[in-house]
């Protein structure tokens, strides 16, 4: 890019020599670029999406910049959503676009991907790495069967207590209990 200079010389047999074409020019060229270079979305219940996240494109370039369609790849891929797109429009000189993305993580544990913003830049492919982690409530029952002995009818036992655990990452909500069975 920028100004580049030149002379043409064209060689003859004409009686006043060479001649010389004088030659300027600019070069110019898109640049991409893309912020932030990585989204973190913290803990997010499995199957349950994240608010989105954005992505500017920004052309700091000399000429248009013309952004293909964007892609998400990685370990965790499926979990990460391109939830919209507003680069697929050329970009002036000097503006930006956005590309927001969400997670609906898939299991428990790390999650991660790469968004890619493929462009006509000279730099290329523009990428955002993105991670969060998958939560969920795991109850457990302590103990988990309870023999009662007997009893005489008509008449309250002695109060036992189960204790009921959260061995999970995420709050757990209890409903209703209710007991089930022939007695």
């Amino acid at each position: 890019t920028g100004t580049k200079t030149g002379i043409l010389q064209i060689a003859s047999d004409a009686h006043n020599g060479a001649q010389q074409v004088s030659l300027t020019g600019t070069g110019i060229a898109p640049l991409a670029s893309a912020t932030p270079a990585s989204i973190a979305f913290g803990n997010q219940l499995i199957n349950t999406a994240s608010a989105s996240q954005a992505v500017t494109v920004t052309n700091a370039g000399s000429a248009p910049l013309t952004v293909g369609t964007p892609s998400i790849g990685g370990a965790n891929a499926g979990d990460f959503t391109i939830a919209s797109n507003a680069c697929s429009s050329a970009i002036a000189v000097n503006q930006t676009c956005t590309i927001n993305i969400t997670l609906t993580p898939s299991a428990t544990g790390s999650r991660s991907g790469t968004l890619q913003i493929p462009s006509d830049a000279n730099n290329g492919t523009q990428t955002v790495s993105l991670s969060g982690s998958g939560i969920a409530p795991d109850l457990s029952a302590t103990p988990t069967s309870l023999n009662l002995g007997s009893q005489l009818i008509n008449t309250a036992s002695a109060t036992t207590a189960i204790t009921l655990t959260n061995t999970g990452s995420a709050l757990l909500h209890l409903g209703s209990v209710s007991i089930t069975g022939s007695n």
